[in-house]
């Protein structure tokens, strides 16, 4: 049997909104890729946080990758994402 498993590179300061929110109880989240595309089949995502940590910090089982019109995606899913508002998010796309 094979195993996937895909790794989020991933800041700081959105893994601790990642922790924070898990902490609230939310526990379905939508991350935003912006060129690299992320997997289309994965069992599980491993989090490497890039700075000052430079080492994977947590993981999450895989559900489904969704791709579209980014307005479209954003009213659907944005409130599942790690970031704050649409102008954010419009930002973090740029």
């Amino acid at each position: 049997m094979e195993k996937y498993a895909y790794i989020v590179l991933n800041f700081e300061k959105f893994w601790k909104r990642l922790c924070n929110q898990n902490r609230a109880g939310k526990s379905a989240h939508a991350f935003v890729r912006r060129g690299v595309m992320g997997p289309k089949k994965a069992k599980q995502l491993f989090f490497y946080v890039t700075h000052p940590h430079k080492e994977i910090k947590g993981y999450a089982d895989f559900v489904e990758r969704v791709s579209g019109n980014a307005k479209d995606l954003w009213e659907s899913l944005g409130h599942e994402s790690l970031l704050n508002s649409y102008d954010e998010y419009n930002s973090f796309l740029q």
